[in-house]
C-alpha cells in the first residue's frame, strides 16, 4: 500500500519528532538539540540526540538514526504502511485510499460477524451450552470467555452459511475467507467445535481455530488456511490484548496453546501470547521487540514441545531479546499445570525461568546418561560451544556441575574445554589467491540487495554515488535494475520481498535464494558505508584495467605516458583510502 510522497510529506511535517520520541523514552534540551537515553539499545549514559529543528534522530553509540516514520517502524514493529498510517492518525489526518487494506476491510467485518454469530451460538443456545460445560470444566470463568471472545460452531453442516446467505453475504466472500467450502449445496468450514477468533496486531478478526470437544478421530484443532486477511506465521494469538502487558511488564511469555493463554490469563499473567502451531517466525519476534526486551518460552513439556523449545533459543537470541525457559514437570502443559498446582504456583514458575545455560544442562541431563562416555560426550557438544561465550567463573560452575553429574573429576573437563575452545593452532599463513579480490566486489554487491530490498532509502544512497552501469555480476545488476524500476515507479513504498521476487525470471530466484539473507541480516550503516567504499575501489579498478588496455593499444609514448601517471595516481589515492 503505496501513499503519495505529498501525503507523507504533509504527515511528517505535523509531526512533532520531540513528543513522538518522548513516549518512548524521556528526552532534555541541551542547547539546540533534546538528549535521552536511546530506545534501540540499552544504555546508561545518553547518547541520543534529537534535532528538533531538523526533524532527525541519532544515536551516537549503535548509530540508529532516522525520521519519525522510521522511529515508528523501528520501535513498534510496523511496515511502511502501517507506520504513515500511525502518524496519520496521530496528527488527526485521514490515510488517502489505497489498494490492499482498504480491500480487507469488508473481509475483516465478514469475520467480525462469523466471531457474533460463534458467540451467540456458545452463550444462547442449547447446543451451545455443551461446549460452555466444558469450558467451565476446566475452570474457565464466564467474563474470560467473553474477554476472548470464544465461540461455538453448531453441528448442523451449513448453519453459518445460511444465516450469512438470509443476510445477503456472497459466496465467494464467505469462501474467500474460509467460513465456507463452496461445494454443491455449500458447507460450513467449523462444525460442532469450539471457535477462538484470531485477531491482528491492530484487533481486526482474521481468522479462526476450531477445537473438538468430542473425544473422536477428529483433528484436535483446525484452523484457517491462508486467505486474504490471514497468514498463520504472521499472527500470534491474543497479541492485540497483550500489547499493553507486555510494554508495561517488558516482557512477553509465549505458549503454544490457546487455552494455555486463557489460563495463564485467568491466573494474572495478561503478556502471554501463542504460536500457531510450533512455529516462532522473525516476523513475530520483529513484532514483538519494539515492546519488551525479555522473551520467556513456556511450552509444553512433552518432546515436541522442548524440540521447539531448543530450536527457539538461538532464534531469540538472534534479534538480541533476552530468552529463559520455563521448564514444566514431564507430561503436564500450562493449562494442566494450573489446573493441579493453582494460579501462585504457575506465577512463581515464570519468575523462576531458567537462563539459557542452566535450561540447555537440565534438559540435556534429562536426555542423556553423563555416566556413560557416549552420554558424557553428547553434553559437551551441547554445552561447550554456549559456555565459551561466558565468562570465566560461569564456565567454571557450569564445568563443575557437570563433572559432579558425570562422577569424574572438574579437571578433566576444564582441560577438555580449554583445549576445545582456547588453544587452537595458529592458521598455516597462505598467498592471498587473485580471486579473492573479485569475491570482495562480489560480496559487496550481493549484499547490497538485502539494503535495498530493506529501504528505498539504500537506493537512493547507491545512486548518489554510482550509475547504473557499475558491476560486477550480471544477475546482480539486473535485480538491482528491477528493485530502482520498482521504487522509481512507487516513490515512498516498500517492497514485499515474496511478492517481489516471485515476479522475476527463475535464475533471478535463484541467485537471491542463494544470496539474500532478509530474515537474519544485521543491517549496519557503517557496513552500508564500507560497502560504498568497495564499489569505489571497483570502480577504479574498472578504469585502470581501462587504462592498461589504452595503454597497449596506443602508439603515442605521450598518451601512454599520461595513462601511467593515471595509474599511479589512482592506486595512491586506494591506498590512502580516497574515493
Amino acid at each position: 500500500m503505496a501513499h503519495s510522497t505529498t501525503f507523507l510529506d504533509d504527515v511528517l511535517q505535523k509531526t512533532n519528532l520531540i513528543e513522538l520520541i518522548n513516549d518512548a523514552t524521556k528526552l532534555e534540551k541541551r542547547g539546540k538539540n533534546y538528549v535521552g537515553l536511546c530506545p534501540f539499545h540499552d544504555e546508561k549514559t545518553p547518547s541520543f540526540s534529537v534535532s528538533e529543528e531538523k526533524q532527525v534522530y541519532h544515536c551516537f553509540s549503535c548509530k540508529a538514526s532516522g525520521n519519525a516514520l522510521t522511529f515508528v517502524k523501528e520501535t513498534k514493529g510496523l511496515s511502511h504502511p502501517e507506520a504513515v498510517k500511525f502518524l496519520a492518525q496521530r496528527v488527526g489526518l485521514e490515510v488517502p485510499s489505497t489498494g490492499q487494506e482498504d480491500r480487507k476491510a469488508p473481509f475483516y467485518a465478514l469475520n467480525h460477524e462469523a466471531m457474533t454469530f460463534f458467540k451467540v451460538m456458545l452463550n444462547h443456545t442449547e447446543e451451545g451450552h455443551e461446549a460452555k460445560r466444558y469450558l467451565t470444566d476446566r475452570g474457565v470463568k464466564d467474563e474470560v470467555i467473553q474477554t476472548f471472545d470464544l465461540g461455538y460452531a453448531p453441528k448442523q453442516k451449513d448453519a453459518l452459511f445460511q444465516t450469512f446467505k438470509a443476510q445477503g453475504h456472497l459466496l465467494s466472500d464467505m469462501v474467500d475467507v474460509a467460513l465456507v467450502h463452496p461445494g454443491d449445496p455449500p458447507f460450513d468450514f467449523y462444525r460442532q467445535r469450539l471457535i477462538f477468533p484470531l485477531h491482528d496486531v491492530y484487533g481486526n478478526v482474521v481468522g479462526f481455530s476450531g477445537r473438538t470437544i468430542q473425544p473422536s478421530t477428529q483433528a484436535k484443532y483446525i484452523n484457517s488456511p491462508t486467505t486474504v486477511t490471514f497468514e498463520k506465521n504472521q499472527v500470534l494469538y491474543n497479541f492485540h490484548r497483550a500489547k499493553k502487558a507486555i510494554k508495561d511488564s517488558g516482557r512477553v511469555v509465549i505458549f503454544e496453546g490457546f487455552m494455555d493463554v486463557i489460563a495463564a490469563h485467568q491466573a494474572g499473567l495478561h503478556e502471554g501470547v501463542a504460536i500457531m502451531g510450533t512455529a516462532l517466525t522473525p516476523h513475530h519476534l520483529k513484532s514483538l521487540k519494539p515492546l519488551c526486551h525479555d522473551v520467556i518460552l513456556c511450552l509444553d513439556s512433552d518432546q515436541a514441545g522442548q524440540e521447539a523449545t531448543r530450536r527457539f533459543i538461538d532464534t531469540v537470541e538472534q534479534h538480541q531479546l533476552n530468552v529463559r525457559m520455563v521448564q514444566l514437570p514431564q507430561g503436564m502443559d500450562p493449562d494442566d499445570y494450573i489446573q493441579k498446582h493453582g494460579a501462585g504456583a504457575f506465577l512463581k514458575q515464570i519468575e523462576q525461568a531458567l537462563s539459557k545455560l542452566d535450561y540447555l544442562f537440565v534438559d540435556a541431563l534429562k536426555r542423556y546418561d553423563v555416566t556413560q562416555i557416549d552420554g558424557l560426550e553428547t553434553v559437551k557438544s551441547v554445552l561447550f560451544k554456549p559456555l565459551s561465550k561466558t565468562p570465566l567463573t560461569t564456565q567454571r560452575h557450569y564445568l563443575e556441575r557437570l563433572a559432579s553429574e558425570a562422577g569424574i573429576q572438574a579437571t578433566i573437563l576444564i582441560q577438555d574445554f580449554e583445549r576445545a575452545f582456547r588453544f587452537t593452532p595458529p592458521l598455516q599463513a597462505k598467498p592471498l589467491s587473485p580471486v579473492l579480490i573479485t569475491d570482495k566486489f562480489q560480496r559487496a554487491e550481493r549484499l547490497f540487495l538485502n539494503y535495498f530490498f530493506k529501504d528505498e532509502l539504500y537506493t537512493r544512497m547507491f545512486r548518489l554515488e554510482f550509475d547504473d552501469l557499475t558491476y560486477v555480476a550480471k544477475d546482480a545488476r539486473d535485480i538491482q535494475f528491477e528493485i530502482f524500476e520498482y521504487y522509481d515507479h512507487h516513490p515512498q513504498s516498500c517492497i514485499v520481498p515474496s511478492l517481489f521476487i516471485q515476479a522475476l525470471p527463475i535464475h533471478q530466484q535463484e541467485y537471491l535464494k542463494k544470496h539474500l539473507h532478509l530474515e537474519d541480516y544485521p543491517f549496519n550503516a557503517e557496513e552500508f558505508d564500507d560497502l560504498l567504499s568497495t564499489m569505489h575501489q571497483f570502480k577504479k579498478k574498472q578504469y585502470i584495467d581501462s587504462l592498461k588496455r589504452a595503454i597497449k593499444e596506443s602508439d603515442n609514448e605521450t598518451e601512454r605516458k599520461a595513462m601511467r601517471e593515471i595509474i599511479i595516481k589512482l592506486r595512491k589515492e586506494q591506498f590512502h583510502g580516497k574515493k
